[in-house]
C-alpha cells in the first residue's frame, strides 16, 4: 500500500492523548485521521486496538478503518470519512432534542452489534 499525501488537513479534536483531523488526499478524498499525542506513551497501543475493533465490527454505524500508518514519526489510524462533529464540541454548546436522540440511537446500534458479536 502506498504511503498516502495529505494536501490539507483540519483538527476536529484534541486532547491530552489523541488528536482526530480531517485530511484530504492529493487525489481529493476526504478522510478521517486519529493520532497519539505522543509517540512514547500507551496510545499507539490503545489505537491499534481500536483500530481492529473498529474493523471487527464492521458495523454501519461506526467509523470503517483504511489503514494505519506512521506519520511524523506517529502512529496515525485513517478512517472512512463521516459526516459529522465530535460529540465534545466546545463550539456547540447546546444541541436540540432531535439531535441529541439521532447519536443516542446510533450509540445504541453500535452498542448492539457489539454484543452481538461477543
Amino acid at each position: 500500500m502506498s504511503e498516502l499525501v495529505i494536501k490539507q488537513s483540519r483538527v476536529l479534536k484534541s486532547d491530552a492523548y489523541f488528536q482526530l483531523q480531517r485530511v484530504t488526499t492529493q487525489e481529493g478524498k476526504s478522510l478521517l485521521v486519529k493520532l497519539g499525542a505522543s509517540s512514547d506513551g500507551n496510545e499507539e497501543s490503545l489505537l491499534e486496538q481500536e483500530f481492529e475493533r473498529f474493523g471487527a465490527l464492521g458495523s454501519s454505524h461506526s467509523l470503517r478503518p483504511l489503514r494505519l500508518e506512521r506519520i511524523g514519526g506517529r502512529l496515525g489510524a485513517y478512517y472512512e470519512d463521516v459526516d459529522g462533529a465530535p460529540l465534545v464540541d466546545s463550539r456547540r454548546p447546546e444541541q436540540d432534542i432531535a439531535t441529541f436522540a439521532g447519536v443516542a440511537r446510533g450509540l445504541c446500534s453500535v452498542l448492539a452489534d457489539v454484543h452481538q458479536r461477543d
